[in-house]
């Protein structure tokens, strides 16, 4: 056949594209990987967000119900009290009863420190996660506190 030479590469033109194939899969893989982290970084903010929205919500909610009832001595309640029992359902990565070894929660979590009287956040992706405020980067952590310049 007039036309073999096409199709029958040498043995080193082969290797060549066999390496040039691996490089780019490699780069591929590593741009993708890459995105994944990113992305489920993004996703983290997201949930992480939502669930201060909704404790926000409900501190709002039960202030305010308590102040269309005359009831303002029930606000001070809120103080120093995890504000994730009284939601109706807690968020599916909150961790009951942890106490005060944060070393015991998973990232991705949410717990309560008694002792700190604080709901805490366990960060999964320190490197990406940019939600702010001091202290550790790993490990958020939020009070309820009474401003009782609000309620007239």
């Amino acid at each position: 056949m007039k036309n073999n030479y096409l199709f029958h590469w040498s043995k080193h033109e082969k290797r060549l594209i066999l390496c040039l194939s691996i490089g780019i899969i490699a780069v591929l893989l590593w741009v993708f990987s890459q995105t994944v982290e990113r992305e489920m970084a993004k996703a983290e903010e997201v949930m992480f967000s939502k669930v201060v929205a909704e404790l926000n919500a409900m501190l709002v909610y039960k202030t305010a119900e308590n102040v269309a009832l005359n009831q303002k001595y029930k606000v001070k309640n809120f103080v120093n009290h995890n504000p994730m029992d009284w939601m109706k359902r807690t968020p599916v990565n909150y961790s009951e009863n942890i106490g005060d070894d944060y070393s015991q929660v998973a990232p991705g979590q949410w717990f309560f420190a008694p002792s700190e009287k604080a709901i805490v956040y366990r960060v999964m992706n320190t490197e990406l996660v940019e939600i702010g405020g001091k202290g550790d980067p790993e490990f958020i952590k939020f009070r309820v506190v009474l401003d009782l310049s609000l309620i007239h």
